[in-house]
């Protein structure tokens, strides 16, 4: 599966848009595992982990091309 990268947009399961602004944690560390840093339509900003991801997320793109 595709890895977020800043700029992408996603579609969450809800119909909500997320703009992703980065990941951290990149060492791939199990004591830190890697997360995904983004923000909705309204500015509001979260993070979540990377391996749960793709269970809520599709890349925006994948749908309408």
């Amino acid at each position: 599966m595709e890895e977020p990268g800043p700029g992408s947009l996603w579609l969450h399961h809800s119909g909500r848009i997320y703009k992703v602004l980065f990941l951290t944690n990149l060492h791939n560390n199990e004591k830190y595992p890697r997360t995904v840093v983004y923000e909705g339509e309204n500015g509001l900003r979260w993070s979540g982990p990377l391996s749960d991801w793709h269970r809520r997320m599709t890349k925006l793109d994948a749908i309408v091309g």
